[in-house]
């Protein structure tokens, strides 16, 4: 089973976006993972391209004030994640109406498309969780980010 901490690490981690739209969110997310050299800054158009597509497609706003944008892209060598909390909200649009206050974004290679719906149903289902959302949304670094999701993923039977 493939967990969100496979692919993600504290670095990979903002608490308190500046967006308040979801492109802004993403744009965000994205020159996180190329500034803390965990993204090609040559792959980053087309992640991009891939995660905007998928979003006018249709919104990945879930419920709870949860957003998983994700895409599947040409030639990335392998996933990609990265999480950003806000505290203000993020106008998205939702399946409930709600701002988004958890933004997780999910690239995976193309070649591994068959794990994209096994990972983005996860980190749903660790999302589903309303203690860990509160929690997640609580933490002031992405140190205390990280550990929420160290302990959840524990809690799972994760070690």
């Amino acid at each position: 089973m493939i967990r969100l901490l496979d692919f993600l690490g504290e670095k990979d981690i903002k608490v308190d976006l500046g967006a308040a739209t979801k492109e802004q969110a993403i744009a965000e997310l994205l020159a996180i993972l190329v500034e803390r050299g965990t993204l090609d800054p040559a792959a980053c158009e087309r992640v991009l391209a891939a995660v905007v597509d998928r979003e006018r497609a249709k919104s990945t706003g879930m419920e709870h004030g949860v957003a998983l944008p994700h895409g599947t892209v040409r030639d990335l060598p392998e996933i990609v994640a990265a999480v950003g909390t806000s505290r203000a909200g993020i106008d998205w649009q939702t399946l409930d109406g709600r701002p988004v206050r958890i933004v997780v974004l999910v690239a995976i290679p193309q070649s591994h498309w068959q794990v994209h719906v096994k990972t983005l149903a996860g980190i749903a289902r660790l999302l589903s969780d309303t203690e860990f959302r509160e929690a997640l949304v609580a933490a002031r670094t992405a140190s205390e980010a990280y550990a929420v999701l160290k302990a959840a993923d524990e809690a799972n039977g994760h070690a």
